[in-house]
């Protein structure tokens, strides 16, 4: 096991969201709007204890990926697709073996590109094996 098994874990749990937009996987084809974009973050690993186990800690980011409303309008879609999601992951969750410790950090939107406002969403895990 690795830190890729925890990459996994928090993957699944977005593409099983009950009614989830389009979803694009890590080097998937890209999708129509409005969209997940899921990216594995990276994460890090270290010895849990002196039995030989391992923590880590597997990062996602997921990018809430909708049209871009008109300058002075608020993100109604790209709001409502950013809850569902930070939902999904509460504080103390556990599935797949992994455990949330901390609701995801929702980042400020990147700067609108071709019609399209993105808002990075990391979602952090924790598990031992």
């Amino acid at each position: 096991m690795s830190v890729t098994t925890g990459h996994a874990a928090l993957i699944r749990r977005v593409v099983t969201m009950t009614d989830p937009p389009n979803v694009t996987l890590p080097n998937g084809p890209g999708k129509g709007l409005p969209r997940y974009v899921i990216q594995a973050a990276g994460g890090a690993q270290t010895p849990a204890d002196l039995t030989g186990k391992t923590r880590a800690f597997p990062e996602i980011v997921v990018r809430v990926e909708t049209k871009a409303w008109p300058e002075g309008q608020y993100f109604i879609e790209s709001d409502q697709l950013v809850g569902a999601l930070v939902a999904r992951f509460p504080p103390g969750a556990k599935f797949d073996g992994v455990k949330i410790d901390r609701a995801p950090d929702v980042r400020p939107p990147l700067p609108v590109s071709d019609g399209v406002i993105s808002i990075p969403v990391i979602i952090r895990a924790t598990f031992v094996f």
